[in-house]
């Protein structure tokens, strides 16, 4: 019983470690991999949240585009501007087509002298000399639009189009197709200034019938022009709401009945979603829905790029930690690599956390501003289109103040100069005040006479002048007893007014929208009311509401930019002149507000649009005007502001991890202190005994007393017992000259780079004579402090030759020097060697040496360099004592260069580059050591690994010896 315990117990024994190690690991695992799942998902979820608003979004401005096309007026406004540009590209007349059938759409075309050509080809030619006549009086009034149209022309322009008033339609609005419904007209009319073929100038013009138009077949025509634009992915279709038996769907699929009654159901959004498939609809005019329905799009492959990396990677690493489980495999890993695998895991997973939690906020703040924000910017532009008739609240008031003094008697020129005034400022178009006979009392501008039409004012006086009188008699014979308004219209108010005089007298004394002979205006009308309770004049007041909105718009946008920093712009629902786009025409240019003013045009409900406009990110807000109704309205909203404030709290967020891993960073760092270190300056102790160096020797000190501080006693004991003989490579350092040798004419100085722990180089200059300088180079073969002994006993050794025994040759210092070595340290003198003795009085150098030392001699005057190279031979043997002592010219102006072996390839290359830049400094810098340092370590960086050294001579001339 005892036995089997005693085996189980040490079965667990053993095994508890294996099975710790694995459970640690795996859950070490295990959270960095749900983290990264969580972070996943969720940017998953953003992505096709987004994908889904953004396919939403095109599939709208897709129904838009089929509203437009849909419908009459925007369709054929658009074919006939791309009909009248085909002139321009096209050989021959004849091989434009016409774009419909003759009964919905007249085609006329003039040549630049007006006269009628046979086109459309194949047509007979009818109408010929009254087009021609109507097109003559068109271009007369566009040149001079006060003309006035005579009898005859009035004659000649209703018996083509119907209605005179369609020439001055016309002539104010090229190029667009004008409604004339408003004077009785069920027909439309454009007419455009083109190109012929050739480059001719012509004129077109048509005649657009609504009636004849199917309704059907435009929609057909909308979803089939439509698929091939946006391909296979998409499904339209069109459905009759009043007769939903009348539909039709692209690609000759067709709707089911449980489909027609889901896409016919009354409130339906613009964009939505049914199972697996998103909707937009848009309904016409004339009662036709639109539909574009397409297949949910693929999500985003990247949670599934994840999981895809997780089933290869994971399985891998689970493999590996049973195997290193089962066979108890032991990895030798340092103490601070574990502590940095532990607390980088931590940190990691924590970061991750913090990042996942701080994007998902972000994203979701986002969101959450952005409909705030569309929100906000809605109840802006609706107060603003709801104040517009507020806002002309101070002109009812002084209006009728005038009207009260008027009545009580005063003079009409003096009460009604204000108006005057407001005439010239184009506050308002034309200003009259008639008696009850319709005669004129006061006019502004003044210079109108009845009869005159040399100006659009004059149009207005002549109506106005024969209105008012018909609404002074109107309303007087409403105060006779039994009697109402008169039923009379003796001077044709409902041709010439889009109100009967019921309706004028009805909306008296406030603005009323009225269309005069085709001109939308805001007009006020009010009747000065005697002491017997009867009209004795009428007062009109006319305004051009375009100029009005125009007005309004730039104070409310001022407003504003200064309140919210938010930019206001409206476009005209239908295209007018540039003037008519608030606040420039060349918003139009901008995709976000021109596809946004396509899409309100169609829905007449709010839209919004995220992009960019003059580089700036921006969240575009756009509804339909009611009150300002020639208006879209959009709201510009700087994006950026509301990226930063959705960013703040994720700043807290990344502050947060910021100081986490600080935390984490301190928290390792004091473990470190107090016990990684100590490890590790046993080891680096140990090293550097081992290399004989000095330089992280240190006393290694344990916080707590065990074997470890014992072992960091004895370690540190031998180290300083040691310490004395890696010194020996600090002596040689200071046996270097510190400063430069200036001799007469002559400069001697050098420099050493140290890129190795090997000191294997020494160099001295001295002065010998009144008349000699002397300069040593030696490159040793020994490493370690042999190599530093070698050298300072080499150096002191040549000092006490030239110096003290007065040896002034080159070849018999460094025959002493190795003799020296021989005899009295019985050692071999290896390596490189180099020694040169400058004679200032003959201006000649005298060298001897051995090995791969180099010296090179620069002439100024010529620029050629030359290499002297001396015999790969050691000092002592006979090749070096064959070679003696040679010389060299050493003129004024000269450089010699003693080369160590190591920059020997270097100076090969490079001194061909630098040459011309050194010859310039040597006349101006007393050295050139500090020049010469700069380009070997730029050109060698770290591209050697040993200790090297060069020697510069330089013989100035007597003005650089003398600066």
């Amino acid at each position: 019983m005892d036995q089997s315990k005693g085996r189980r117990s040490g079965f667990f024994k053993a095994w508890r470690e294996p099975l710790g190690s694995f459970v640690f690991f795996f859950f070490l695992l295990v959270l960095p991999v749900v983290t990264a799942w969580l972070s996943c998902e969720t940017i998953q979820a953003n992505l096709e949240r987004e994908q889904q608003q953004q396919s939403l979004d095109e599939m709208a401005e897709m129904t838009a585009h089929m509203a437009r096309l849909a419908n009459p007026e925007t369709y054929f406004q658009e074919a006939l501007r791309r009909l009248n540009d085909s002139f321009r590209w096209a050989s021959e007349t004849a091989d434009i087509g016409r774009i419909s059938r003759p009964e919905i759409l007249e085609l006329f075309l003039f040549d630049a002298a007006g006269n009628r050509l046979n086109w459309p080809a194949g047509e007979p030619l009818t109408k010929k000399k009254i087009s021609e006549d109507y097109l003559r009086l068109l271009l007369e009034i566009r040149r001079n639009p006060g003309a006035s149209l005579t009898r005859r022309d009035q004659s000649v322009a209703t018996s083509f189009s119907g209605n005179y008033s369609t020439v001055g339609n016309l002539a104010r609005n090229p190029e667009t197709l004008v409604n004339f419904q408003g004077i009785g007209l069920r027909k439309y009319g454009a007419w455009f200034e083109t190109r012929l073929p050739g480059g001719k100038e012509g004129y077109l013009l048509a005649w657009m019938h609504p009636e004849s138009i199917s309704r059907y077949q435009l929609a057909e025509e909308a979803i089939r022009k439509i698929q091939k634009l946006a391909g296979k992915t998409f499904v339209f279709a069109w459905i009759d709401l009043n007769d939903m038996l009348n539909n039709s769907c692209s690609a000759g699929r067709r709707l089911q009945e449980v489909g027609l009654r889901l896409l016919a159901a009354e409130g339906l959004k613009s964009g939505f979603k049914l199972a697996n498939e998103l909707f937009a609809i848009n309904d016409t005019p004339e009662g036709i829905r639109l539909v574009c329905a397409r297949q949910m799009p693929l999500p985003p492959p990247f949670l599934q790029t994840f999981f895809n990396l997780l089933r290869t990677v994971l399985p891998v690493i689970v493999l590996f930690l049973i195997w290193k489980t089962a066979f108890r495999v032991r990895f030798d890993l340092s103490a601070s690599l574990q502590f940095l695998m532990i607390f980088g895991f931590t940190a990691l997973t924590g970061v991750a956390i913090l990042l996942t939690a701080s994007m998902a906020y972000k994203y979701e703040k986002q969101n959450s501003l952005v409909a705030d924000n569309k929100q906000r910017a809605v109840e802006i532009l609706e107060k603003i289109d709801r104040n517009f008739s507020a806002s002309y609240g101070d002109l009812l008031h002084q209006y009728r103040h005038l009207i009260s003094q008027l009545s009580q008697g005063g003079e009409p020129e003096k009460i009604l100069a204000p108006l005057t005034l407001a005439q010239k400022e184009e506050n308002l178009a034309f200003a009259g005040f008639t008696d009850q006979f319709g005669n004129f009392l006061f006019k502004a501008p003044a210079a109108v006479y009845a009869g005159a039409a040399d100006s659009i004012e004059s149009k207005y006086a002549n109506l106005i002048g024969g209105m008012a009188g018909q609404v002074v008699r109107t309303f007087n014979s409403s105060r006779m007893p039994g009697t109402t308004y008169s039923e009379s219209d003796p001077v044709g108010m409902r041709s010439l007014s889009s109100r009967p005089v019921e309706g004028l007298l009805g909306n008296r004394s406030t603005l009323q929208n009225i269309t005069f002979d085709g001109d939308e205006t805001l007009t006020f009308m009010d009747l000065t009311i005697n002491e017997g309770d009867t009209a004795s004049g009428c007062l009109f007041i006319v305004h051009e509401p375009r100029k009005m909105q125009i007005k309004y718009l730039s104070l409310a946008g001022q407003n504003i930019s200064r309140s919210a920093g938010f930019e206001l712009a409206a476009f005209p629902k239908r295209h007018s002149e540039k003037g008519a786009y608030y606040p420039r025409f060349s918003y139009t240019a901008e995709l976000p507000l021109w596809k946004l003013h396509d899409l309100v045009n169609q829905t007449q409900v709010s839209s919004f649009r995220h992009g960019r406009i003059d580089d700036r990110e921006v969240l575009v807000a756009a509804i339909a005007g009611h009150n300002l109704k020639n208006y879209n309205l959009f709201l510009i909203m700087p994006f950026e502001r509301i990226r930063a404030e959705a960013q703040k709290l994720s700043n807290i967020f990344i502050a947060a991890t910021v100081m986490s891993l600080l935390f984490i960073m301190v928290l390792s760092l004091i473990l470190v202190k107090s016990l990684i270190t100590p490890v590790s300056m046993l080891a680096a102790n140990a090293t550097a005994l081992q290399n004989r160096r000095n330089e992280t020797v240190e006393t290694v000190v344990f916080s707590e007393a065990n074997e470890l501080e014992s072992i960091s006693t004895g370690l540190t004991d031998l180290i300083l017992k040691v310490r004395e003989f890696n010194e020996g490579r600090s002596v040689k350092r200071h046996l270097l000259p510190p400063e430069p040798l200036r001799h007469g004419a002559v400069t001697l100085d050098g420099f050493q780079i140290a890129n190795s722990r090997e000191e294997r180089e020494i160099y001295n200059f001295s002065r010998i004579d009144e008349n000699l300088s002397f300069a040593f180079l030696m490159r040793t073969d020994l490493s370690g402090i042999e190599a530093s002994l070698t050298l300072s006993m080499a150096r002191m050794a040549v000092r006490l030759i030239t110096e003290e025994l007065n040896v002034h040759s080159t070849y018999h210092c460094i025959k002493d020097l190795e003799e020296y070595f021989r005899i009295n340290l019985r050692r071999r003198l290896g390596g490189d060697l180099a020694a040169i003795i400058v004679n200032h009085a003959e201006n000649r150098i005298l060298y001897s040496g051995c090995g791969a030392i180099k010296i090179v001699l620069i002439d100024p005057v010529s620029g050629n360099t030359e290499k002297i190279q001396f015999s790969a031979t050691e000092p002592g043997t006979s090749e070096f004592h064959a070679e003696g002592t040679r010389e060299a010219e050493f003129a004024p102006g000269r450089i010699a260069l003693i080369v160590s072996p190591v920059f020997s390839d270097m100076c090969s290359s490079r001194l061909p580059q630098i040459l011309p830049e050194m010859l310039a400094r040597s006349k101006t810098d007393p050295t050139l050591r500090e020049y010469m340092q700069q380009q070997i370590e730029s050109a060698c960086a770290s591209g050697f690994t040993e200790s090297a050294s060069l020697l510069v001579l330089q013989h100035h001339e007597s003005g650089e010896q003398k600066s």
